[in-house]
């Protein structure tokens, strides 16, 4: 488990979050992944956003921490579609190493390195642009905690690499 503070952003639950802009887009059936560390404050946020992309309340995505649950992504085209959900509760001011694929039709959740859920979803994203860390703008939820080293990528990782990245 790592202690160091990993060069973290820090998100006081209230209304900070940071706007990156039109960095990176998953319209359509992109294969992608995204992983940071996460280190939640204080239980009770519900909803709070990890990383989001947001253009209007029904065409976004978010990956997000509910109260009891880490991991969790979805996104909205019209109606809600909850894709990953690990059902792990997070220690509360411990670093967590959270990582979701999508591969082809096949999404994957892990935490601390290991694959935690595995879901098959046809569905295509929708387009969306904005994107943000540490927000769920919809909710107008926000992080208590601290994120640090998140990265996307737009290929495949391998268990190894996986297991690198965590370590």
């Amino acid at each position: 488990s790592r202690t160091d503070n990993l060069g973290a952003l820090e998100f006081d639950g209230s209304n900070d979050r940071i706007d990156l802009g039109a960095v990176f887009s998953l319209q359509g059936s992109v294969n992608f992944i995204m992983e940071c560390f996460v280190k939640i404050n204080s239980a009770g946020s519900d909803n709070a956003g990890i990383i989001e992309s947001f253009s209007s309340s029904t065409n976004r995505w978010i990956w997000y921490y509910d109260d009891g649950s880490l991991n969790q992504f979805g996104f909205h085209d019209g109606s809600w579609n909850g894709i990953l959900n690990s059902g792990i509760n997070p220690t509360i001011g411990k670093w967590t190493h959270l990582l979701i694929s999508r591969s082809g039709n096949t999404f994957k959740s892990y935490v601390n390195g290991n694959n935690v859920q595995t879901v098959t979803v046809s569905k295509s994203f929708p387009s969306s642009n904005n994107v943000r860390i540490g927000s769920n703008s919809n909710a107008g939820e926000y992080l208590n905690g601290n994120i640090a080293i998140a990265k996307v990528y737009n290929r495949a990782l391998t268990a190894t690499e996986i297991q690198q990245n965590y370590n």
